[in-house]
Order: C-alpha cells, then structure tokens, then sequence
C-alpha cells in the first residue's frame, strides 16, 4: 500500500508539473510574456511613427514647394519648441467650458491646416469668399444655421463655387439643396419653393440655384456652412457680397 501511495503521488507530481510548465503557473512564464510582449509591441509603434514623420520630413526637405517649406518649418518649430507643462495643464484645468467648444475646435484644425499647407484658414476663407444667398435680415434659427427673412419665391443664389452634392426634401425644412466646396466646406439651403439644379450640377459663386419658399408663415431661406458634414456655427463668418 505505501508503494502505490508513492507511485501515485510521483505520478500525480509529474502531471502538475507538465501542466504549470506548459501554462506557467506560478512560474511567472503567464505573467511576464505578455508583458514582454506588450513593451514590444509598444516600441515597434514608437520606431514605426518616428520613422513615418523621419520620412515625411525627408520629403518636404527635398520637394521644395511654399505647402512641403511650410510643413517642414512647422514640424522643426514642434521639436525644437520647450513647451511648459505646468501651463499647459493650469489651461486644461482651468478651460473656459462658456467659450463655444465648436469653434475652438474649427480654430484648431485651422492651425494646424493652415501650418502644415501655408494656405489660408477655414474662417478666413469663407468671409473672404463666401457670401450669403440672398439678400435679408439675418435671424438666428431655432435649427442649426440661421435664417434670412425675404420675398417668396427670391432667387437664391450658390454661396461659392462647388458640386451639388444632394437635392432633397426635409421635413422640417421643406427642399433642400446642399453643395460640396471642397476642403471639408458644404453649404446647406432649405424652405425652398423650387429648385433649379441638380446632383452633380457644378455651380460658380452667384449663380441661381432656386427660388426661396415660406416657413411657418414666414418668407425666409434657411442657411448653414457645414464643415467635415457637421454645423460649427460657421455662416456667421459669412457676408453679403455684392
């Protein structure tokens, strides 16, 4: 009897010690491969970014153009820069929640924009070059955008010059005509009557893409300049241009 108890717990050992070394049960195998695995797989990210900005920066050091000068020039000013931390994080800490939070983030991608390319800012473009569609009070909509109070049946003209991307009706809003920009820029125009374009249609800064409706008993055209498909509060950037 005390040899097969030997045997057996000799044999009852060797399966606990197959299965700790194949599982690395308390041996700390389990514990710290996937840790190793971990800080290498984070350091083969950290050499792949290092290396894709080494390379783009390589690049725009030998393409010389004012958009590749300007991106090189930011991206040495990022590196070379001594940013102070604790100031940075007094900002975070300390951010003005009242400020429009939409805006902020327009004006940031603006920055960057603007540095990598050396071209002109969003804000800058449409007050420069955009212009409202049709002549009228402006009043802020109780929908995103604002409304122009006119005639019915005014013509309403293209904001800019783009693609008619969509022309539709929208239940709050009546027919609708949205148009692409490029850059990220869209301009929206709803409670229309008629419409006098359609998808595909290219569209010069001016020219008549329909007649303006009533809302609510009201004669108005709504307007709104989207940017990357969302409303940032943009038209207010926008001016009668004559």
């Amino acid at each position: 009897m005390g040899n097969f108890n030997a045997e057996y717990e000799s044999y009852y050992n060797s399966i606990v010690n197959k299965r700790n070394s194949s599982t690395g049960y308390y041996s700390g195998i389990s514990e710290k491969k996937p840790q190793k695995n971990r800080i290498i797989k984070k350091i083969i990210q950290d050499l792949c970014g290092v290396l894709a900005m080494f390379i783009f920066v390589l690049i725009c050091k030998v393409v010389v153009t004012p958009q590749t000068a300007a991106a090189y020039k930011y991206c040495k000013g990022v590196v070379n820069k001594n940013y102070d931390y604790k100031q940075i994080i007094y900002q975070v800490k300390h951010v003005d929640t009242s400020k429009n939070i939409q805006d902020k983030i327009v004006d940031f991608i603006d920055k960057i924009e603007s540095n990598f390319t050396g071209g002109e800012t969003i804000k800058n473009k449409i007050k420069e070059k955009f212009a409202l569609p049709v002549r009228g009070n402006v009043i802020k909509s109780s929908q995103e955008g604002i409304d122009i109070k006119t005639m019915e049946n005014s013509r309403i003209t293209a904001s800019y010059d783009g693609k008619v991307k969509e022309c539709g009706k929208d239940e709050n809003l009546g027919q609708y005509i949205l148009i692409d920009h490029g850059d990220g820029l869209e301009t929206r125009y709803s409670n229309l009557n008629n419409i006098m374009v359609k998808k595909e249609d290219k569209v010069k800064k001016g020219e008549i893409i329909g007649v303006s409706g009533k809302y609510n008993s009201q004669d108005t055209v709504h307007f709104e300049v989207l940017f990357m498909g969302q409303n940032k509060d943009l038209e207010k950037n926008v001016e009668m241009k004559k």
